[in-house]
């Protein structure tokens, strides 16, 4: 054994010093994972909370995103070109009324053909396809398109895709008839390019006479739902001095117009 100038013992102190090496080197190692494990939690926390917000995102668009398939089905059944109109849940009445003498077509989507051109008889109907006749006097096409689908339901098909276009216009609407305090009495034609009013075939009809009561001029409309009728009154005269026709009324095929004369002549 050897002793040091100090009288220490030569290999306890050589492992004494290789302790210390060995606890500084540990010291150091824990200071160095230590400075560097934070940026590396920091950068995981940063790649959690993106993973987490891109799912957020693609959740909420993925809900306000259309489903599949629903689109199309609206534009079928809404389709609109120009004069045709097919089956749909909301109804255009905005559209002409059909009457005797119209040419339209048919078209059942289901039936993959080309569509037939119907004329609609005197008496007001049309010979459907698959369905019969239907009474259509002045209904819309949208309205005739949803009285075929309603009936090919019932019968032939569980789901029915109806258009119907007007393709021709009959020459006139019908008739109207005139009498009483007028200088030319008798029918008129209802044209399908005009607007027929009561001011209108008045005029039409050279006018009132000396002793027509301007003021209450009666027509009488037929009802096409009931077998009874409509009167209305309307005073022509405001209507030509005062220029309110939004109060003139527009006439229907049909139509009985009688000018009574004055109680007092003078």
């Amino acid at each position: 054994m050897f002793l040091d100038c100090n009288g220490g013992d030569i290999p306890s102190l050589a492992i004494q010093g290789r302790l210390k090496a060995a606890f500084r080197q540990r010291q150091r190692i824990h200071m160095y994972r230590h400075h560097n494990t934070e940026p590396v939690s920091q950068a995981l926390r940063s790649c959690c909370f993106l993973v987490m917000a891109c799912v957020l995102v693609f959740s909420i668009a993925g809900c306000n995103s259309t489903q599949p398939g629903k689109s199309g089905a609206v534009q079928a059944s809404s389709g609109v070109t120009s004069n045709s109109v097919s089956s749909a849940n909301v109804l255009d009445e905005s559209g002409p009324r059909l009457t005797s003498g119209d040419r339209v077509s048919v078209r059942i989507q289901e039936d993959k053909e080309e569509p037939k051109l119907l004329t609609i008889s005197d008496s007001g109907e049309l010979e459907a396809p698959h369905v019969g006749r239907l009474q259509v006097k002045n209904k819309s096409c949208a309205e005739v398109a949803l009285m075929i689908k309603e009936g090919l339901e019932k019968r032939f098909y569980h789901t029915a895709t109806v258009v119907v276009g007007l393709d021709q216009l009959a020459r006139t609407r019908g008739t109207i008839y005139i009498s009483g305090e007028v200088r030319v009495p008798g029918a008129q034609t209802l044209p399908s390019d005009e607007v027929l009013t009561v001011a209108r075939a008045i005029i039409r009809s050279g006018g009132f006479t000396d002793f027509a009561d301007q003021r209450k001029v009666r027509i009488t409309r037929t009802s096409t739902n009931s077998s009874g009728h409509q009167v209305f009154q309307v005073d022509v005269k405001k209507i030509l001095r005062q220029s309110q026709v939004n109060n003139d009324l527009k006439l229907e095929a049909g139509d009985l117009i009688y000018v009574p004369e004055r109680l007092l002549n003078f």
